[in-house]
């Protein structure tokens, strides 16, 4: 049997979204919450690498050490 590892944004954004689904499995066993609050937390899971640029983390390294000014896709 073969192992393939791949890490696409697809991919990663697929897992984190199985990950959330997770979480929000426990979350609603422990609380009274049914609301929207599930949903809201699962889809900014699937979308939360919407702002990346590609190798925008290499990219933000190697700009600071160029002192070039980059944008942060990570400020709210």
């Amino acid at each position: 049997m073969y192992s393939v590892a791949t890490h696409t944004r697809f991919a990663h954004s697929i897992g984190v979204f199985h990950t959330a689904r997770e979480l929000m499995e426990i979350v609603r066993k422990k609380t009274d919450d049914q609301g929207s609050r599930e949903k809201i937390a699962l889809a900014a899971a699937i979308v939360h690498d919407v702002g990346h640029g590609p190798f925008s983390h290499a990219f933000e390294t190697v700009g600071k050490r160029l002192k070039l000014k980059l944008a942060d896709h990570e400020v709210k």
